[in-house]
């Protein structure tokens, strides 16, 4: 699962929603044969209400990789890429 969390009046969420619903439907494509794949945005109020991280987003945007039936999880960071 692909997550993209965001906050409505985030200037860098606005900014990055298009983007995501590329790689969204960039990954549906790719991968359609695979119905394990689940690629979704969520509000940050939303997460909270519904959900129990084990710990919750640090900034916004957030964008997780989930596995394993939510007990692994890796999340996105620009500083983690090679310049």
């Amino acid at each position: 699962m692909f997550v993209f969390i965001h906050m409505d009046t985030c200037g860098h969420c606005i900014k990055t929603f298009p983007e995501w619903k590329k790689i969204g439907n960039v990954l549906k494509d790719k991968y359609k044969s695979n119905d394990n794949l689940v690629v979704i945005d969520v509000d940050q109020e939303l997460l909270e209400k519904m959900t129990k991280l084990k710990e919750q987003p640090k900034g916004f945007p957030t964008i997780l990789y989930i596995t394993n039936k939510g007990e692994t999880f890796e999340e996105y960071n620009e500083e983690d890429e090679e310049q």
